[in-house]
């Protein structure tokens, strides 16, 4: 199984969930096998729906970037807002294991608006007295399309805040995005951090293409099953509960897809898959739940030993993209 892997990342921020959205692309199978179970198919918790091998075809219901046709306008700083989100605002639900260091600032087209983003925006600190602290730019690349900001679809910025030394310590600090179209936006930046002369240089840039979020999904996603560590070159296996919060049954017609990551910073390993509905229930019912397998591969040379990165599990209803989320922190043995 191949993997894709960002150039560089967070959420959000977070994230995480960042994310967004966040530099990564499909793997390739052969094509359709018959399903197997999964290594954790004797959970405790009850009957697991074993684990489907991914199509040759990717799933076409989850989230993609859209492109802006040559005749939306270039996005200038009068035709989007620019503003500091929590983990929360990024990915719809709270967010998990956020370094501290990090802020997320988000980029969206203003109300009614539509407008084209050839280049990410160029971030940098600004002090409303004395000198600002430096921020190093992250190498972030092109956008891989020219992408199109509208009302459900943004961009998600990290800034990595370890240190501030320079203002005085009363002032305010700012963090301006620069557009290629034109103009500057600028937001204040929360939870100003001490002065430490030993951390790392401040940074930012690293951008991600994220939804808006859509509406609350009425299933809830846990992972209930999750090895002690994640296998160095080798295949991640967890368990999803995905639980009925609603008063009414969910149909699972059309069969709900899922992403299940793994990541951190500038590495996310990724697949899309279908739920193995052949083998699930037509549908939950109020109050009720099913658990299902799902697997990863985590190839040594995108992953190394030691890694510190998140799991992360997306379950989509249908192409509105309401989504069910989990994810949890886990070291690469």
């Amino acid at each position: 199984m191949g993997a894709r892997k960002g150039e560089h990342l967070a959420v959000a921020a977070v994230v995480l969930a960042l994310a967004a959205a966040c530099g990564s692309g499909e793997d390739e199978d052969s094509g359709p096998t018959e399903a197997t179970p999964s290594e954790l198919s004797g959970s405790e918790s009850g009957d697991v729906v074993p684990f489907q091998p991914r199509p040759a075809e990717p799933p076409t219901t989850v989230p993609s970037e859209e492109a802006a046709g040559p005749e939306v306008p270039e996005c200038t700083a009068e035709l989007v807002t620019f503003e500091v989100v929590t983990s929360a605002e990024v990915l719809g639900g709270p967010g998990i294991g956020e370094a501290p260091e990090n802020r997320s600032v988000a980029l969206m087209a203003q109300p009614g608006e539509r407008c084209g983003l050839s280049g990410w925006p160029t971030l940098r600190l600004a002090a409303t007295e004395g000198e600002s602290d430096a921020l190093a730019p992250e190498p972030a690349g092109q956008p891989p399309v020219r992408l199109l900001l509208t009302g459900r679809q943004r961009v998600v910025g990290i800034v990595r805040w370890h240190s501030s030394c320079a203002p005085p310590p009363d002032a305010e600090v700012h963090v301006e995005a620069t557009l290629a179209g034109g103009g500057t936006l600028s937001a204040v930046l929360p939870d100003r951090p001490g002065c430490d002369a030993s951390a790392p240089p401040n940074t930012g840039g690293f951008f991600m293409t994220l939804p808006a979020p859509a509406a609350p999904s009425p299933l809830t996603a846990e992972l209930v099953e999750l090895p002690e560590a994640a296998p160095f070159d080798g295949t991640l296996h967890v368990v999803v509960e995905l639980r009925n919060t609603s008063g009414e049954p969910v149909s699972l017609a059309p069969c709900p897809v899922y992403r299940l990551a793994y990541g951190e910073s500038g590495t996310v390993v990724d697949i899309h898959n279908e739920l193995n509905c052949a083998a699930s229930p037509d549908e939950i019912p109020a109050g009720g739940h099913v658990l299902f397998a799902a697997e990863l591969g985590l190839p040594g040379d995108e992953v190394p030993r030691g890694f510190e990165g998140t799991v992360m599990v997306d379950v989509y209803l249908d192409e509105e993209h309401q989504a069910a989320s989990a994810s949890a922190a886990l070291t690469t043995d």
